[in-house]
């Protein structure tokens, strides 16, 4: 189901996690808003970690809800820029970037589990 989306917008207040990771392996653009969400910066931390280049980690990390919303309208109007944008998370999900990221959810199950 993931694949046939263009855009994934990382919900709130829960993010992701798991499933922004699936999104990306498949080069689907992950908007998140980590001030809005009760685990702020595990998608952030996920994106950062694939290295894409800084101007796109800006632009699917968004400092307020209003630039998440305008984030994922950009992203599913300007299809130009969203094929950029997937083209450069396939590049970047490479064997050792998709180990960093999976880092990341291990560390925030482990800091979470009962």
């Amino acid at each position: 189901m993931l694949a046939l989306g263009d855009v994934m917008v990382d919900p709130s207040p829960f993010g992701g996690g798991v499933t922004s990771l699936e999104a990306l392996s498949m080069c689907v653009p992950v908007v998140t808003s980590p001030r809005s969400q009760t685990v702020p910066g595990l998608t952030a931390g996920i994106v950062r970690a694939l290295q894409i280049p800084a101007a796109m980690q800006n632009e699917l990390v968004a400092e307020s809800d209003e630039a998440y919303v305008a984030a994922a309208v950009r992203l599913l109007v300007d299809s130009r820029r969203r094929n950029e944008m997937s083209e450069a998370i396939c590049e970047a999900y490479t064997p050792a970037a998709k180990a960093r990221a999976l880092a990341i959810q291990v560390r925030y199950n482990t800091w979470h589990s009962p």
